[in-house]
Order: C-alpha cells, then sequence, then structure tokens
C-alpha cells in the first residue's frame, strides 16, 4: 500500500492526488512552480510548446485547420507563419512570383522576351518566324530591333542610301527588304564604325522582293557580315 501511495502522489498537486488536478475529459496534469492542470483543447487543436505560457505549452489551432478545400496547400510567409494557399481553378499551374506562389492559368506555349538566354543545345522542330516591321532610314541609320525588318527611305524619298544598322550582337541574325517598289534602297558596304555593313559590295534593293541577310560577326558582334543577297527585280 505505501508503494501505491509513492505513485499516486508523484501525480498530485500540493493539495491532493491526480484526481483533484485533473476535472475533464482530455485534461493534462503540467508543471509550472506546482504541479497543475493543463486544460484540454478544443477539437482539431494542436499541444505546442509555448515558453511564453506558465506551464509551457498551450493549446493552438492545428496548421490543417485553415485547410478547407481539397486541393488546398499549406504555404510559409517569410516569417514562417503558415497561411493557406486555395487551390486553383483547373488546368492551372503553380508559379513563384517574387516572394509569394500564385496558381496562373496555363498558356499555350512559352512567352519570351526580348532578353532570353537560350544556353546548351536548343532543337527546335518548325520554322522560327518573325513579322517584319517598318524602320525609317534617319541620316543612313536604322536600328534592328527583330529579325525582318521593311526598310522605308527617309521622307519617303524615291532612293536613299543604308550605311550603318545599330542593335547587332553577336550571332543574331537579320533580313531586309525594302518597305516598297517603289523607293529604293542602297547599302553600302564597309562605312567602318559599329553597325557598318561588311558586304560583297554595294547593294540597291530596287523591288521590295529583293531580300538582304546579315548576321552580326562573331569576333565581336558590332558589325554586320553579309550572308546572301538575292536581286529579284522589281
Amino acid at each position: 500500500m505505501s508503494n501505491c501511495g509513492l505513485i499516486a502522489g508523484a501525480f498530485s498537486s500540493t493539495s491532493g492526488k491526480a484526481d483533484t488536478v485533473l476535472t475533464t475529459k482530455g485534461d493534462i496534469a503540467t508543471y509550472s512552480t506546482t504541479r497543475i492542470r493543463e486544460p484540454v483543447g478544443s477539437n482539431g487543436e494542436t499541444l505546442m510548446v509555448d515558453s511564453a505560457q506558465a506551464t509551457g505549452i498551450k493549446w493552438a489551432p492545428s496548421s490543417t485547420s485553415v485547410l478547407t478545400t481539397a486541393g488546398d496547400l499549406l504555404v510559409a510567409s517569410s516569417a514562417n507563419t503558415l497561411s493557406r494557399l486555395a487551390r486553383g481553378s483547373d488546368n492551372y499551374i503553380l508559379k513563384m512570383n517574387g516572394t509569394s506562389l500564385n496558381w496562373e492559368a496555363e498558356s499555350s506555349g512559352v512567352a519570351l522576351s526580348d532578353n532570353n538566354t537560350w544556353t546548351g543545345t536548343n532543337i527546335f522542330n518548325n520554322f522560327i518566324s518573325s513579322t517584319p516591321t517598318e524602320l525609317t532610314l534617319s541620316s543612313g541609320v536604322v536600328t534592328a530591333t527583330r529579325m525582318c525588318h521593311k526598310i522605308d527611305t527617309e521622307g519617303d524619298a524615291s532612293t536613299d542610301t543604308c550605311t550603318h544598322i545599330n542593335g547587332y550582337g553577336a550571332g543574331r541574325l537579320l533580313f531586309v527588304q525594302t518597305e516598297t517598289a517603289d523607293r529604293d534602297v542602297t547599302y553600302q558596304d564597309e562605312q567602318g564604325g559599329n553597325g557598318t555593313l561588311n558586304m560583297a559590295g554595294d547593294f540597291t534593293e530596287d523591288g521590295n522582293t529583293d531580300v538582304l541577310c546579315f548576321i552580326s560577326r562573331f569576333s565581336d558582334g558590332n558589325t554586320w557580315s553579309e550572308i546572301s543577297r538575292s536581286n529579284n527585280g522589281n
């Protein structure tokens, strides 16, 4: 009997045995400076360590209690606070946006800006195309912004000369035609400086079916080297 009394005393408060401390189903006998009762928490709560509490523990809502719908996710903030990210719509994909996750509609293809860098070996099984836009000469110069351009004369003159093309960069391809058949553009060979045209002699596009093809020089990318010319007449 004395042994049983010792065991019961180990769970007692200063004023009695364990059953005088625990009053409700689910209560826990714990300790601060004395043996005391930790009341049972609410349904769905989890027992957590909390040094700010007298007993060093507390009941708190479970992190999963914020999840309400199939497909919801628990996401941590930068302060490691968990919150609910509601499931996205059908066919949406999860993307990182700065420091937060978002559901976004899946695109039908990859959208590329002007400043993407491709590394390694990339295989393309279809045509690489560039919708041509018009560039107008100014003092013999235009600035290419894409692979294909139609070049127009300054002030819609019947003829003009192109001496330099800006927008160069090592390995870039450039295809140029005239904007209209009645405004001819002559491309001049080796005028010097960045953007100059390294050609097999001058060439006049006197019809809008003539084509010049350049590639930016591999060694420095500062000048355009002629790849081919097509003189198709008017």
